[in-house]
């Protein structure tokens, strides 16, 4: 029986190989989109039979429960048929579940055309990447805005589900990516969503509150690293953290806004109307095209250290669990 300790590094290994080298493709059957339809699907269903807010509910324990017992049963029969099988499932989940070179993939695609001054492509980039209106932004709100998105989705994307790998496993890992996934479905301010993405939205604020924490640590030591503003990150951090309306996404964006020496924040026209966003950082400079290059190096030297980190924690609570039942 293999050590489940060098069987998660195995798995999670695997996990960024895979991602390192595919990313993530626009296939049909990938776990995340499948994820999305049944979602969608229960909805439909669960609309047809409760008010708003309960059929919300009702979807979001569908989903979870679905996502539980299919990965779960995967990981379980790949595991039982043979190690090296087990080892592939599970990092076939944790690869589900993350998506760091999608992510930068997107934002230097917005890099890209402001770079050659192409604003309208830059726009239509972008639109890929954040909820917001892309209309009329000029070029310094495009670099803002790709800024965010990448800061944003280093919690959602990469921290948060390896920190619930940490916890739970490559499965609790694909659990948070569905549940997030419900929330970016679901977690509109708006006539159809108030009442029915109720639950989905403070399940993931839920979910994502101690990744959400943490990611400073990791964010920290990348801005030291890539030579940037580490001090400034900390102090705009503690600062700053707190003003968001979501508990949650004004965390790695004020660190992000103080390692570039940037602000983030401010008006944002949505679906729903214009969102006055509150300021993250410091107005030393306008936010350029560089900065989106700066903060897709710092997610990414951020997450290769997140890794690390998930694994150590992986090993202590494993070897916690393992002692704590030789002991009863």
């Amino acid at each position: 029986m293999i050590d489940p300790t060098l069987a998660f590094i195995a798995s999670l290994s695997l996990a960024c190989g895979v991602d390192a080298l595919i990313g993530d493709p626009t296939l049909a059957l990938h776990p995340v989109r499948l994820i999305g339809t049944f979602a969608l699907a229960c909805e439909k269903q669960t609309r047809r039979f409760f008010p708003a807010r309960i059929a919300g509910i009702a979807t979001w324990f569908l989903v979870v429960a679905g996502v539980l017992a299919a990965g779960a049963s995967l990981s379980w029969t790949a595991w039982h048929w043979h190690s090296l099988a087990g080892i592939g499932v599970d990092g076939l989940l944790l690869w589900a579940a993350m998506a760091p070179r999608d992510l930068s993939a997107h934002a230097l695609a917005v890099w890209m055309p402001l770079v050659r001054r192409d604003l309208p492509a830059a726009r239509l980039a972008l639109g890929r990447i954040v909820g917001r209106r892309t209309e009329g932004l000029g070029q310094s709100e495009v670099a803002r805005a790709a800024v965010e998105g990448v800061a944003e989705s280093t919690v959602d994307g990469v921290i948060a589900p390896l920190i619930w790998a940490a916890i739970a496993g490559p499965v609790g890992a694909l659990v948070y990516r569905a549940i997030n996934t419900m929330d970016s479905l679901f977690g509109h301010r708006d006539e159809r969503y108030e009442r029915f993405g109720w639950l989905p939205a403070r399940a993931d604020d839920l979910a994502t509150w101690l990744p959400a924490r943490l990611s400073i640590i990791p964010i920290l030591a990348a801005a030291g690293i890539f030579r940037l503003d580490a001090p400034g990150a900390w102090v705009i951090f503690r600062r700053d953290r707190r003003k968001h309306d979501s508990p949650n996404a004004a965390h790695a964006e004020s660190a992000f806004a103080g390692a570039l020496g940037i602000q983030l924040g401010g008006p944002s026209e949505y679906a729903e109307g214009m969102i006055d966003k509150p300021t993250l950082g410091e107005a030393r400079i306008p936010a350029e095209a560089e900065h989106i290059k700066q903060a897709v190096w710092l997610m990414l030297i951020a997450s290769l250290i997140t890794v690390f980190l998930v694994m150590a924690l992986r090993a202590g609570i494993v070897a916690a669990f393992i002692s704590i039942t030789e002991h009863r």
